[in-house]
Order: C-alpha cells, then sequence, then structure tokens
C-alpha cells in the first residue's frame, strides 16, 4: 500500500475496533511482528488487553497491518 507524494515514514498504523481485543478475542500478531515495537497493550479489568500504538516509534512499514488476521490495521498518512 503506497501513498503517491507521502513523505517517508508519514504513514502510521491504525488500529480500530474490530480487532479481536476488542471482541472478547486474544491475539498479539500485531506485536510480536513489530520491528520497532510501537505496538503495546493496555490492561482492562476484566477483559482482554487492547493494543495502543506508540505513534513516535510506528514507521509506517505495514507488517502488523499484513499480518493481522481480522483486518483490524489500517496504514494511514499523519
Amino acid at each position: 500500500m503506497a501513498y503517491i507524494g507521502a513523505d517517508p515514514w508519514s504513514l502510521k498504523a491504525i488500529i480500530n475496533t474490530s480487532c479481536a481485543n476488542f471482541n472478547g478475542g486474544i491475539c498479539r500478531i500485531c506485536a510480536e511482528v513489530c520491528d520497532s515495537s510501537a505496538i503495546d497493550f493496555e490492561i482492562r479489568d476484566r477483559a482482554a488487553a487492547i493494543p495502543k500504538i506508540n505513534l513516535d516509534k510506528c514507521t509506517g512499514c505495514g507488517q502488523c497491518y499484513r499480518r493481522c488476521p481480522k483486518r483490524s490495521i489500517r496504514i494511514k498518512p499523519v
């Protein structure tokens, strides 16, 4: 996925609420494949931890996008 005219590293990953962790499932594939360690998980009481992206660390490489089984991640210009 490329955005013509986008500056390098101006693309960032965004995780939406169709992510399994928002819906009672447990998945950590996005964080496991993130080479820049930009994805952490926020602990919630009595629910699966939800992924949070550190936009300062995210390079927009798309590894998390390619591996997400629910297609819950988008790569967008910021």
